[in-house]
């Protein structure tokens, strides 16, 4: 049995990872922590500043680390990388831990690649109250420079856009209450392809958090992972 603590508990996010926790046949909840004061919480167990203050120092309680903020800060990330090392506990620190967002992520890159030549464009789509910016458009644009050798990015083109350049186009769409659709699409000579990823429900990125949770525990090896390592796609 693996005890798990949770941080922003009382959070949106927070409260599903906490249910399936204690339903789980083989995970234990060992504690919850809320921030006391901070209004963030209640929105996002992953909010940017919340995960980095939490994650750092914690290799020194013989706990491992699991973060899904879509952007903590190098010093903290180094830290980690640090700590874990040093007391010999394992780390996971990735962009979102939804696995079918991560298999989309890491699908971008193979047309990236192979046609390097190809316009692309990442449209994500979230419910107008969303608060943090592009977390999973930032990590498929990364991948798809590192694919590609594209490296210009445009945030939305407005109303005089003109013809495009060497570019990845970025559009972000905030309505109702839609948890996050995402397409990044390619084009050219007559051909458009297009990868896609919708998720109805917050509980996919809660039911990816489980599953991290033991894959991560059971390698104690003084390294910090991310999400590729744990689905095998590396």
């Amino acid at each position: 049995m693996t005890d798990a603590v949770v941080g922003g508990a009382t959070g949106r996010l927070g409260s599903i990872v906490c249910r399936l926790i204690s339903g789980s046949g083989d995970l234990e909840l060992g504690g919850a922590v809320v921030s006391a004061g901070d209004e963030n919480i209640s929105e996002e167990v992953s909010g940017t500043e919340v995960a980095a203050k939490a994650v750092a120092g914690i290799p020194e309680t013989n706990t491992d680390p699991i973060s899904g903020a879509m952007a903590v800060p190098d010093g903290t990330l180094g830290l980690l990388a640090s700590d874990t090392g040093k007391f010999g506990t394992s780390s996971l620190a990735a962009a979102g831990l939804a696995m079918g967002v991560n298999v989309f992520r890491k699908a971008c890159g193979m047309p990236a690649g192979h046609l390097p030549d190809y316009d692309a464009e990442v449209i994500g789509t979230h419910r107008d109250k969303k608060k943090d910016a592009r977390g999973t458009a930032e990590e498929a644009v990364r991948r798809l420079r590192a694919a590609s050798g594209v490296t210009g990015t445009v945030y939305g083109r407005g109303d005089t856009a003109g013809p495009r350049g060497r570019e990845i186009g970025v559009h972000s769409i905030r309505a109702g209450d839609v948890a996050g659709d995402h397409t990044v699409l390619f084009a050219k000579n007559s051909n458009v392809i297009e990868l896609k990823h919708r998720t109805g429900s917050r509980d996919v990125f809660a039911l990816g958090c489980i599953g991290s949770i033991s894959r991560t525990a059971e390698k104690k090896d003084g390294k910090v992972h991310g999400m590729d390592e744990v689905l095998g796609i590396c």
